[in-house]
């Protein structure tokens, strides 16, 4: 069995440990709301779900994820979806709250397992959600997690439904909520400034890459037999900057391409790994390059190659082709589909191994 997990939250011997995770769970202990602040793969969410399984059985976790969340129908509709599965009457209690969902219990006919479904004439607004988070409120013991809670904000209505939120939340003092987001900028903004609702309403922690060191003995300890020297290990964390989520689809790959009982060779299998990678996902990264247009695949292409640093460098529009005008909004779109991300430091790949890609296909 491969011993490496990615793509989705990993828990378990799977999860390697981070620093974070003491003052995350001292946080909750101490009943205090977090405002969680890492980039997307970091590992905030397989964070969270570590630390209070690890807090097991007083708490548990309802986790709801708010990534490109549309309206308040949206944000709504998704919650209902990601209701834990409880009993028959559990859920029948808790759906009574919910009157303007019209609500009706539902079973899987597969499962059996229960679930709320949204009557014909439901109305999803500001007071069902907040009748939503009113009914979360009384699960006691239980933490709440928002993830990509920025984006909430950038909705139309984000303004006052923030407001409405912040104002049942206050209330609870039996639940924990942790509030999770990519963007350092908006989550500053929205704990740290004065005008908006959710000003201190909860601890900021920023999460970054795991420590080299700490990862690298992980990485060791997972390949069991396949032996893989701390140095291979410690040049593949720095390669991928101790982003979770990119070393371990890497080390899955670096898996697959070595055999059972037989030491890691960097020269021969570092390179089978990224070929194996990059090859898995080339239906994919092309579906993504051809969906821009000409000049927006030729300002990737420059990022790609030169780096995201200098985007607006003479070398940079030079290299890519365009104008100053066209880069600009290239990039914004780019932002935009979460293709790159950018924090205090600029631009960056969102996916390094999409870099490589585009590195390889246009060399």
């Amino acid at each position: 069995m491969n011993p490496f997990r990615y793509g989705k939250i990993v828990t378990g011997e799977f999860y390697c440990p981070r620093p974070e995770d003491i003052r995350l769970k001292n946080a909750f202990s101490g009943g205090r709301n977090v405002a969680l602040i890492g980039r997307r793969r970091v590992g905030k969410s397989s964070s969270i779900h570590n630390v209070v399984s690890a807090m097991r059985p007083r708490h548990t976790l309802v986790y709801f994820d708010f990534y490109q969340v549309r309206g308040v129908d949206d944000m709504v509709q998704r919650m209902l979806r990601a209701l834990p599965s409880q009993t028959f009457d559990w859920l029948r209690d808790f759906a009574r709250g919910l009157t303007r969902l019209r609500p009706k219990l539902e079973l899987d006919p597969t499962t059996g397992t229960p679930s709320i479904g949204i009557g014909s004439e439901a109305v999803l607004d500001e007071q069902t959600l907040e009748d939503l988070l009113i009914q979360l409120g009384k699960m006691r013991n239980t933490v709440i997690a928002f993830d990509e809670f920025q984006d909430v904000a950038i909705m139309k209505t984000g303004e006052g439904v923030l407001a409405r939120m912040r104002s049942v939340i206050q209330q609870q003092l039996d639940s924990l909520y942790v509030f999770s987001g990519s963007s350092r900028k908006m989550m500053t903004a929205l704990f740290e400034n004065s005008t908006q609702p959710f000003f201190q309403a909860a601890e900021k922690l920023e999460i970054g890459p795991i420590p080299t060191k700490k990862f690298t003995n992980w990485i060791v300890k997972r390949f069991q037999t396949r032996t893989i020297h701390k140095e291979t290990a410690a040049s593949i964390v720095e390669e991928f900057e101790g982003i979770p989520g990119d070393i371990q689809r890497f080390c899955a790959a670096l898996w697959d391409v070595s055999l059972p009982g037989k030491p890691i060779n960097a020269a021969e299998h570092l390179p089978l790994a990224k070929d194996y990678v990059l090859e898995s996902h080339s239906s994919t990264y092309n579906n993504i390059f051809y969906r821009y247009t000409v000049k927006q695949r030729q300002v990737l292409i420059a990022l790609a190659k030169l780096g995201t640093k200098s985007p607006h460098s003479s070398e940079f529009l030079k290299k890519a082709a365009v104008s100053s005008q066209v880069s600009q909004k290239a990039i914004k779109r780019l932002l935009s589909d979460a293709i790159l991300s950018r924090d205090e430091d600029g631009l960056f790949f969102d996916d390094q191994f999409f870099a490589a890609w585009i590195r390889r296909m246009h060399p």
